[in-house]
């Protein structure tokens, strides 16, 4: 750690000229090699935190761990019956297995978390000599189902354009989402950001993206809670089907817009850190939960089930085009995309391979 804090302090002036201001309390600490860690990464953690923009139709959902574990039910035997419990005091560490049955389904899947405070959870990793990954965690209380588009083409000529919506596909209960911000070590300003979305996630150069001095705008994507560096409708999936003389085109849309703000450096924790001794025990018992979060495995994603929401969200006017052939297509995609999609959200932070690995959606 004395490299950070020679590294910090030949290039002071360079982060001042950037914005990046540390309170003259904070530049006491960076003479003691004991509290330099702490202190200096929770304020560089605070003017690096991203701003999220949310769609004007949602609201946005992000919850405490602590409100959420007071709220929510617990599968707590092999019968399912539902129990509260108080995952804040479970007896969890790195040292045993003891862990309990998965979430339950039903509660707070469409809530709209009335009274919930934002939290901000924050996983600090060394990369490499060059920089150092920031990792941002926010806890989803539950998601809204999904929309498709559709168009119908009769002879080239669009007959018909619109909506269908795809409740319950795609509600979810309690999931977690993830932004990473890469700082140089030789100045401890952002590089780069890491945005999780439908097609993997991806890197942007942050002298790219819109931002406020050093912390990057993100927008929340409706529904899906996919992050992405601008605003408009991001294509996730398109098929397009022939019936008769006709075509049918259906199309998965992630939609982002300017909306409610969310900034988080107002509600930043660290959870855990490369450079703080493991023994301070900063890590709280909740992260090494290994259940599920939310429900992995939803009962509306089962054949028949999505068989029927197809036919609701299509109406009677465009039955005809539902032949067997179309409707089993649908049902495959519809199917092996959401399920993969549960199964990732409903994992904890720490359960996922870009705790300490590769980002990865």
């Amino acid at each position: 750690m004395q490299r950070l804090q020679n590294t910090y302090q030949s290039n002071k002036i360079t982060a001042h000229e950037k914005g990046f201001l540390l309170s003259s309390e904070t530049e006491l600490l960076l003479d003691s090699k004991e509290n330099i860690d702490a202190a200096f990464l929770q304020q560089l953690a605070n003017k690096c935190a991203p701003i999220l923009h949310f769609h004007s139709d949602e609201e946005h959902k992000i919850v405490s761990v602590e409100w959420y574990l007071k709220k929510i039910l617990l599968r707590a035997d092999k019968k399912q019956s539902l129990n509260r419990f108080n995952l804040l005091n479970a007896p969890f560490s790195t040292n045993n297995n003891y862990h309990l049955k998965q979430f339950a389904t039903g509660f707070l899947k469409n809530s709209k978390a009335h009274g919930a405070k934002p939290k901000c959870y924050v996983n600090i990793k060394d990369v490499d000599l060059c920089s150092i990954d920031i990792q941002y965690w926010f806890l989803f209380s539950g998601k809204s189902g999904s929309t498709a588009n559709i168009k119908w083409l009769l002879e080239g000529i669009t007959g018909h354009m619109g909506k269908l919506n795809l409740d319950p596909i795609g509600c979810q209960g309690g999931h977690w989402e993830r932004i990473t911000v890469r700082v140089s070590k030789d100045n401890f300003l952002p590089t780069q950001v890491f945005l999780p979305n439908s097609k993997g996630g991806e890197w942007h150069a942050f002298d790219k993206m819109e931002k406020e001095a050093l912390q990057p705008l993100v927008f929340v994507s409706k529904n899906n809670h996919f992050l992405y560096a601008s605003k408009g409708l991001k294509l996730i999936e398109f098929l397009k089907f022939r019936v008769f003389s006709s075509a049918l085109e259906f199309s998965l849309f992630d939609e982002c817009a300017e909306g409610q703000q969310l900034n988080l450096n107002a509600s930043i924790e660290i959870i855990s850190s490369d450079f703080i001794d493991k023994s301070k025990g900063i890590a709280p018992d909740w992260l090494f939960y290994q259940g599920n979060w939310g429900n992995p495995n939803p009962n509306y994603l089962n054949v028949s089930k999505i068989h029927d929401i197809i036919k609701e969200a299509f109406g009677s006017n465009f039955s005809f085009l539902l032949g067997s052939s179309v409707l089993e297509k649908l049902s495959t995609f519809l199917i092996q995309y959401y399920s993969k999609d549960c199964k990732c959200k409903a994992q904890g932070p720490q359960q996922k391979k870009c705790w300490q690995g590769e980002e990865l959606a």
